[in-house]
């Protein structure tokens, strides 16, 4: 069965990417979460002298990174929804 997936949130801030994935993992909304490297992983691996087929850069925050998050069209009003409630949230922090 094909499902249409629409984007949730799109930027460079990881603290916010991880609160939206836990927050989407706590309603059960199923998601779609990807990160890229902006300035090229195998430029950058080469460049320091690893072997970008080996050097892992997992966990590493950097504004060089875009994080994105998917949801299925039918949740996507529910997860907005979900993060207008949170946002009033972290804002009273």
């Amino acid at each position: 069965m094909f499902f249409s997936w629409t984007e949730l949130y799109s930027g460079m801030d990881y603290k916010e990417y991880t609160r939206i994935q836990k927050l989407m993992d706590t309603n059960n909304i199923p998601m779609k979460a990807k990160v890229n490297n902006l300035r090229g992983r195998m430029a950058d691996n080469a460049r320091f002298g690893g072997n970008p087929l080996v050097t892992n850069t997992v966990g590493v925050c950097s504004m060089n990174e875009e994080y994105r998050i998917k949801v299925k069209k039918n949740d996507y009003e529910k997860a907005k929804a979900i993060l207008r409630k949170e946002v009033v949230m972290w804002n009273l922090d």
